[in-house]
């Protein structure tokens, strides 16, 4: 028989009835198996191609490479040049070559397959992360005639592992110099993370704690708010934030956790200072309370007993006076002395008592017309601006919120010193007006063009019974403690400027909805 082509060979076994239609069928079969073997290659390089990842093949009896076709595309040589084994070897970095011959050798000798992330240099000089695959190929006596395998270009998802690590690096890095603890617990409740603050704060070290159950290591947590806000946190999917105490470490935490898909994520710190700091004020608070129930009672006691006695060596002196006549020039001057003592010891306990009630008789505070407040001001002021021809000027102030009736104590002691204060055979004058109104607050100003004093006593002035005009001035030195005292309680703040000799300037700034 002649075989020639699959068509000649139909012709010439025509004859025979029966084969025919074998010989139909057999050139049918080789067409289709041709074809479908084109399709399944295309398929297979397509598929190459896109994943990246070429075959290879070695010959131990010949030492020859046989190579797919992504193989080319991955090392970057012209496709069908395929290298010998030494200059395939050569592709690879010095480190990554080491290691591939190392496992071809033992692959070669003992069969052991190898699985190994190395890295080549292709033709052009680019460096490539590639994942080699091998395994020994026997022959039908056994013995090991081929290496074989595949080899992937890896370097996207090295490049992007590489990417992650070194975020996971900086990220490490961030929660570790962070003042904060910080901590992560799975699902499971077991610790994935924690930084070195949380080591601190807990006293145990992260070994310790990684991989371990959270209320295993803590069971002193169950049943308190912090399992009580964690489960909630876990279950809701809602963030919480709380403060708690621990008592096993004594500590006082305020506590931020964030759940996720993973677990939770629990940011904490130590405010045990704080928590101390606030019971110190806490206690201060009560003593300041026993202290302004005692001045209270001092208040009564200075208001009702002090003041009696006083009363007494007035009227008896005034009875002695009216009998002037029986004593001489010497007990006149006594019983006189005795009067005026007795009439600074009474304006003295006045002061106080006004001093002390800034706080214990104070009024809420509401919005004050502040003109209004001045106009009241002058007209009870009437006989002593009068008396001293004090001139007056003022301007249109805007409203204060306050307590009207101190906002009235303080022009009444500010306006009595500046017309007090004056220099003798100079009327004084007196200018009060607003400046430096903005959105902020206002100032009020009262300019006096009295015997002013030296700036190195300006604080001096606004302490309990200081004076600096003892001999020249009456007067028991609370006035402008009484004038601090009561813008303190208004968040207002007061400052002075004076020469000595020129006159004097107050300056009273009050912050917009000055509320205390």
């Amino acid at each position: 028989m002649i075989s020639l082509s699959p068509g000649l060979l139909l012709l010439i076994v025509l004859p025979f009835a029966g084969s025919t239609l074998v010989a139909f069928i057999y050139w049918r079969q080789s067409k289709h198996r041709a074809q479908s073997l084109r399709e399944s290659e295309a398929l297979l390089e397509i598929a190459e191609k896109a994943a990246r990842l070429g075959g290879w093949m070695m010959d131990l009896s010949t030492g020859k490479l046989r190579w797919s076709h992504a193989m080319f595309d991955i090392f970057e040589i012209p496709a069908g040049n395929v290298p010998n084994i030494a200059l395939g070897l050569s592709f690879f970095t010095p480190d990554s070559r080491r290691i591939v011959i190392k496992a071809v050798d033992t692959c070669k000798k003992a069969g052991i397959p190898f699985d190994e992330e190395l890295q080549i240099r292709t033709e052009f000089g680019r460096l490539r992360w590639v994942r080699v695959i091998g395994q020994a190929v026997k022959n039908e006596n056994g013995q090991i005639a081929q290496v074989q395998g595949g080899l992937q270009d890896i370097t996207a998802s090295h490049q992007a592992m590489e990417q992650i690590q070194r975020f996971s690096e900086r990220q490490a890095k961030v929660f570790e110099s962070i003042t904060d603890a910080f901590l992560t617990v799975d699902l499971e409740w077991r610790f994935t993370y924690v930084n070195r603050r949380s080591e601190e704060l807990l006293n145990e070290n992260r070994e310790a704690l990684l991989g371990n159950n959270l209320w295993e290591i803590f069971p002193a947590a169950r049943g308190t708010e912090f399992e009580r806000q964690y489960c909630h946190a876990m279950a809701s999917g809602e963030s919480v934030a709380f403060e708690a105490y621990y008592p096993p470490l004594d500590n006082w935490f305020e506590v931020s956790a964030y759940p996720s898909d993973e677990g939770l994520a629990i940011y904490y710190r130590s405010i045990k200072e704080r928590k101390q700091a606030q019971q110190q004020l806490e206690q201060t608070m009560a003593e300041l309370e026993r202290s302004n129930r005692e001045l209270q009672d001092f208040a009564f006691v200075a208001s009702h007993d002090l003041q009696e006695p006083l009363r007494k060596i007035q009227a008896f002196s005034d009875r002695l006076l009216t009998q002037s006549d029986r004593f001489d020039m010497r007990e006149q001057d006594y019983l006189q002395r005795m009067q005026s003592a007795a009439r600074r010891m009474q304006s003295l306990i006045q002061d106080l008592l006004t001093y002390s009630r800034v706080t214990t008789n104070a009024q809420p505070l509401a919005v004050c017309d502040t003109n209004r407040i001045l106009d009241e001001v002058l007209q009870d002021m009437e006989t002593i601006v009068s008396r001293e021809n004090a001139v007056i000027n003022t301007r249109s102030m805007p409203p204060i919120t306050g307590d009207a009736t101190q906002i009235r104590q303080v022009f009444q002691n500010l306006l009595s010193n500046a017309i007090k204060f004056h220099k003798p055979g100079e009327n004084p004058r007196v200018l009060v007006y607003p400046g430096n109104s903005t959105t902020h607050g206002w100032t009020l100003v009262i300019n006096d063009n009295g015997v002013g004093f030296d700036m190195r006593y300006a604080e001096k002035l606004f302490h309990p019974f200081q004076r600096l005009h003892k001999q020249a001035f009456p007067g028991t030195g609370i006035g402008l403690a009484i004038v601090r005292k009561i813008l303190d309680r208004h968040g207002a703040t007061v400052s002075v400027e004076s020469n000595v000799g020129q006159g004097t300037t107050f300056r009273i700034h009050f912050p917009a909805g000055n509320q205390r």
